[in-house]
């Protein structure tokens, strides 16, 4: 088989996914790119995270579905990105697919993104494809496979590795992210991890570490005051999940707010640098706190 897996195989999996055939179909295409990603090798140079990370990685089956790509960059050198990102895309005419790009969108300390289209023998689409450029992951990246689904009955590989941040920071960004935009995809997210392992110590310092290397505020108690105040639109979330099924919208409010209340209880070196997030005089502070989670890190198994 030369291309993306025949229309009646992706039917099967919406099906037995409980989605449509487009949230299927994209599914499945993301993976293809990032299979094409990794024959490339412009994955060496970036870290898996965000939404279609934590269903295709940490969460499988269960997790929502994710329509978009996102990506931290290792290093400083976004010449280097883009270089390969333009023969990325050139390049990329295997599996039946056709890449172009657009609205290309970059700035030093903020991302760099566009809207990649795809074309392939029986549809077309356009996803988000964004790079982070605010700072390099704390954690060390670790090669992690993809969940094996069943539409990888139907292609031509196996389910594969890709370069992923590792469960924890991918968390910290959510919350981040959650007090900065608060949407609903982002609250969905912490739901499902609301009652699941991971390390909260971790997080919890690492949430503070990503605030810092913002440069903005994050109070802990106005991050539970806009998670109660939120109206949840489901219709920004539902499809995305199986059979469209999710709790009422207290449910969730309130499951956040009784699992992540761990947040708060700040002390010592963290909280000195809590409060340091726009003076930035404590950066030997945090290098040495980044140095300790990246060792206690070595020994996490998410």
């Amino acid at each position: 088989m030369t291309g993306l897996i025949d229309v009646r195989a992706v039917d099967h999996y919406a099906s037995a996914a409980g989605v449509d055939r487009r949230v299927a179909e994209r599914d499945v295409v993301l993976t293809y790119i990032l299979k094409m990603m990794k024959e490339d090798g412009i994955l060496e140079d970036l870290a898996f995270k965000g939404g279609t990370c934590l269903r295709k990685v940490y969460l499988g089956r269960v997790g929502r579905f994710s329509e978009d790509l996102d990506f931290t960059l290792k290093g400083y050198d976004l010449p280097r990105l883009e270089r390969r990102f333009s023969s990325f895309i050139e390049d990329a005419q295997v599996y039946g697919f056709s890449l172009s790009f657009e609205n290309l969108r970059k700035s030093w300390g903020g991302s760099f993104a566009c809207d990649i289209h795809y074309s392939h023998g029986w549809n077309s689409g356009d996803f988000k494809f964004e790079v982070s450029l605010r700072e390099d992951p704390v954690l060390e990246v670790l090669d992690r496979g993809i969940k094996n689904e069943l539409y990888f009955r139907y292609t031509e590989f196996e389910p594969f590795g890709v370069p992923c941040m590792q469960l924890e920071e991918v968390l910290a960004e959510k919350i981040r992210a959650t007090y900065q935009r608060a949407t609903e995809r982002d609250l969905w997210d912490l739901y499902q991890y609301a009652t699941r392992h991971y390390d909260r110590e971790t997080v919890k310092k690492l949430a503070v570490i990503k605030f810092w290397n913002d440069e903005s505020e994050y109070d802990p108690d106005e991050l539970f005051d806009k998670i109660r105040e939120m109206k949840i639109d489901f219709s920004e979330v539902e499809y995305l999940l199986k059979n469209q099924e999710h709790p009422r919208e207290e449910e969730i409010k309130s499951r956040i707010l009784s699992s992540y209340k761990y947040l708060g209880d700040l002390d010592g070196d963290i909280l000195k640098i809590l409060g340091d997030t726009r003076r930035h005089r404590e950066n030997i502070l945090v290098r040495k706190v980044c140095e300790e989670l990246r060792l206690q890190g070595e020994h996490v198994d998410t």
